[in-house]
C-alpha cells in the first residue's frame, strides 16, 4: 500500500472531511459546508502496486490493473456526481499516457493521478 496513504487521509480529516466508505485501495470522503454552502465529496484511490518490489510489474499485469482502475473510476465517479476523484499513487512512472488521460477525463477538472507532494 501507498506509503503516504495515512498522511493523505490526515490531512483530508484535518481539513474537515469525515470518512464515508473504506474498502482497500479506495476512500469515499465528504465534507460537510457551512450554512447556504454544499458539501464536497473526494473520492480517493490509493495505489497498491508495490514500486519498490524487487521484480518490475508485467506490462500485461500493468494494462489489467489499469483497466480495472478506470472501470472503478468510471462506476464510482457515476455514483456520486460533482465529486473530484484522484488517484495517489508514489510516481508516475510506468503508468501509461492512455490510463492518465483516461483517469484525468474520469476523475474530474480538478482530480486526477497524484504524487503525495502534489496532494
Amino acid at each position: 500500500m501507498l506509503r503516504n496513504s495515512s498522511k493523505a487521509l490526515g490531512y483530508l480529516v484535518a481539513g474537515g472531511y469525515t470518512i464515508r466508505r473504506a474498502e482497500p485501495g479506495f476512500i469515499d470522503m465528504e465534507r460537510h459546508g457551512s450554512p447556504g454552502e454544499s458539501g464536497r465529496r473526494i473520492l480517493l484511490w490509493l495505489d497498491h502496486i508495490d514500486s519498490s518490489a524487487a521484480e518490475p510489474v508485467s506490462r500485461s499485469a500493468l494494462e489489467v490493473h489499469e483497466s480495472a482502475l478506470l472501470e472503478s473510476f468510471a462506476r464510482e465517479m457515476k455514483s456520486v456526481p460533482g465529486a473530484v476523484g484522484f488517484y495517489l499513487t508514489e510516481s508516475r512512472l510506468g503508468l501509461t499516457p492512455l490510463f492518465k488521460s483516461a483517469a484525468k477525463t474520469l476523475l474530474g477538472e480538478s482530480g486526477g493521478v497524484r504524487v503525495p507532494v502534489e496532494f
